[in-house]
């Protein structure tokens, strides 16, 4: 779609934007919203998020949110209460850029850590965040990352009747989605689904590993993957800068079941190491760093993940999830859990005007900033949700008995 038609293709919002303030009488209940960009406020929450959801995945956590934040965020929380009890929490984070905020607000709702409201609250919940956050002043878009056809979804169409604002969708792309991989009981069973070169590589570059007399170890610390990730930075062909290291290391701090493992070269360096935590019957692998520019050939990833998934097998871990998606070549057999991207604008001329002139700009930008670029205006965007999204693969792998 070429640049000049962006504004053109969104569902667009009347020109005249009303307030918030009679909100709670159109939906039907009274009700308050504070929006919270202090960490110690936002800290405070917990007491209310765990009322809230006495179930609840380590993500919905304030911790959580506020280790996942780097310095490129700015905390913008939204707190609802119907009289003195909070009902619900949004959580978002604000976009900066250069340091000067770009009035950007993002919410990732991937693994449903969105919201955290009871089950009956929580269109309301997010309907009230969307026209809390437009109502600040220095607010220009949101963009959401949601579940498609989910609670999400419904309550953004609702919200743009109350307040109006320039609607559009996109698919997410395969690294702006986690991807599952499915486990069956027994390791020798996950062999037999993959392809044929896979499955020899798996063997093969395990085989070859052990028998340089390099070590497989379990259980480290997060410490101990923080000394070694560190140490594997520069050795790594995939740049990560060293303040992505410390925000790992905060999320897997900040997580109630964190895991680290790693490969030991015989001489008791490292080879790689992988972290994630474990969420309910899930494993979520988060960082992984390898040394590749030593040893380019020994395939590391792929030995370092056979042993975790052998473990997590043994364990009796179900499911292991990628953090925004899955390389080659285990890409194959993993399954998207199904992401759409919503672009909320405000419907002022101005913004609309920027946003149009800066996409124009996009295709000659450098590669580094073009990303940025496509998720501040917007490109590619249809004006209805998607009504299917593209698998990696058909069906689930099937484990079938010896």
């Amino acid at each position: 779609m070429a640049s000049t038609s962006l504004v053109s293709r969104l569902r667009r919002a009347p020109r005249t934007v009303s307030g918030n303030n009679d909100l709670p009488d159109k939906i039907g209940r009274p009700c308050s919203a504070d929006v919270l960009s202090s960490a110690a406020d936002i800290q405070q929450l917990e007491d209310a998020v765990h009322r809230l959801m006495p179930e609840r995945d380590p993500t919905v956590e304030p911790r959580f949110f506020l280790a996942s934040l780097s310095d490129d965020w700015t905390p913008r929380v939204v707190v609802v209460r119907r009289g003195d009890a909070i009902i619900g929490v949004v959580y978002g984070k604000e976009r900066r850029v250069g340091g000067f905020s770009t009035g950007i607000v993002y919410g990732d709702g991937r693994l449903g850590s969105l919201v955290v409201a009871e089950a009956a609250d929580r269109e309301e919940i997010i309907i009230i965040a969307i026209t809390s956050l437009f109502a600040l002043a220095n607010v220009r878009a949101v963009r959401l990352a949601i579940p498609p056809g989910d609670v999400e979804a419904r309550a953004v169409g609702r919200a743009q009747r109350l307040v109006p604002f320039d609607l559009g969708y996109a698919v997410a792309s395969p690294f702006d989605s986690h991807a599952c991989l499915p486990l069956p009981d027994d390791y020798q069973k996950f062999l037999r689904v993959l392809g044929p070169k896979t499955r020899h590589n798996f063997r093969y570059y395990r085989r070859k590993c052990d028998a340089a007399g390099h070590a497989y170890v379990h259980g480290l610390s997060v410490r101990d993957l923080q000394r070694a990730a560190t140490d594997l930075r520069a050795k790594s062909r995939i740049p990560i800068r060293r303040q992505a290291i410390e925000r790992a290391m905060n999320v897997l701090m900040a997580a109630d079941r964190p895991w680290a493992v790693g490969l030991r070269h015989r001489d008791g360096s490292w080879l790689s190491v992988a972290g994630g935590w474990f969420s309910g019957h899930r494993a979520i692998l988060f960082l992984q760093l390898n040394n590749d520019r030593d040893h380019d050939v020994a395939s590391l990833s792929v030995v370092l993940r056979a042993h975790l998934i052998e473990t997590l097998i043994r364990n009796g871990t179900p499911e292991l999830v990628f953090w925004s998606g899955c390389a080659a070549p285990l890409s194959r057999y993993t399954i998207p859990i199904p992401t759409i991207e919503v672009y909320l604008d405000t419907p002022a001329l101005g913004w609309r005007l920027i946003r149009s002139m800066v996409g124009k700009t996009q295709p000659w930008m450098p590669r580094s900033i073009a990303a940025d670029v496509r998720w501040m205006t917007g490109v590619e965007l249809s004006p209805e949700p998607p009504q299917s999204l593209p698998r990696q693969r058909d069906v689930s792998p099937k484990f079938l008995p010896d």
